[in-house]
């Protein structure tokens, strides 16, 4: 309600404000006990649910694409070109990183026995870093050892790749 234009509100009007007020602190007061126990069982239960959650933990290796390409490295004078389009470069690289070929170096190179290629391409993330050439390769597991672990195999299992890749691609132009 808006006050008349000599700025002061009607007797009425302030009586009413009063008596509302009045009523929600008097609702407050009869049921504090009940406001406090659902605050605490809120506290509790907020606490016991985050403290059975297991933790997941989570490791970044990243890698230059360029000009450290392993394409480059064994031949630097022919060069991967990007200028076209670099984010489909990228986009390529990503998806062999988490392709199943690298998925299989990854879980050779780490030697154990339970480390199935398909449940570590669960357990791995790629993504470019920012607009740069940089990828982060992420591993993700509820011990941070094994993210560690993870990330790092991909990353290394990836530069095999490219190597063999390259060998490969050498070895067909000889023959």
């Amino acid at each position: 309600m808006r006050p008349p234009s000599g700025g002061l509100v009607p007797f009425s009007s302030q009586r009413t404000r009063g008596v509302e007020l009045r009523q929600y602190l008097e609702i407050l007061k009869r049921h504090k006990w009940l406001i406090v126990q659902a605050t605490v069982l809120v506290a509790v239960a907020a606490f016991v649910f985050s403290d059975l959650k297991t933790p997941m933990y989570e490791s970044t290796a990243q890698l230059l694409l360029r000009p450290n390409d392993a394409a480059e490295q064994l031949n630097p004078t022919r060069s991967v070109d990007v200028s076209n389009d670099p984010d489909r470069y990228v986009t390529g690289q990503l998806n062999i990183i988490q392709s199943e070929d690298v998925a299989k170096l990854a879980a050779k190179s780490m030697r154990a026995p339970d480390n199935d290629p398909v449940v570590l391409l669960r357990e791995v993330s790629a993504a470019q870093g920012g607009t740069s050439d940089v990828v982060n390769i992420k591993g993700h597991s509820t011990d941070p050892i094994a993210a560690r672990n993870i990330a790092n195999a991909f990353a290394k299992a990836y530069i095999e790749d490219r190597r063999q890749y390259e060998v490969a691609g050498r070895l067909k132009v000889v023959h």
